[in-house]
């Protein structure tokens, strides 16, 4: 039976993990949080130096390292989480 639950278990967590990746999550990251900073700069001096071009800059690659961490981690970091834990004890 528990050969069988880590089994499952495992399964699940890849699913969420591939689902998240699929998701691509950082891409979101990096697209939303751009948005946001052309936003609460927008009409400032600020402004004038932050282009399109200097946003997209920094936004993407900090999307493409959420991407690297989800792909890379992802798997573990769910098995530890308090959401993980309270489903796995529900069920216990």
């Amino acid at each position: 039976y528990e050969a069988m639950r880590e089994k499952l278990e495992d399964f699940i967590t890849d699913r969420i993990t591939e689902g998240l990746d699929k998701l691509d999550v950082g891409s979101i990251i990096a697209e939303e949080g751009a948005k946001e900073v052309k936003q609460k700069f927008q009409g400032s001096m600020v402004s004038m130096f932050l282009t399109d071009d200097l946003i997209n800059s920094i936004a993407e690659p900090i999307g493409r390292k959420v991407g690297d961490y989800i792909r890379e981690n992802g798997h573990d970091k769910w098995e530890r989480s308090r959401l993980w834990r309270a489903a796995k004890s529900e069920n216990s």
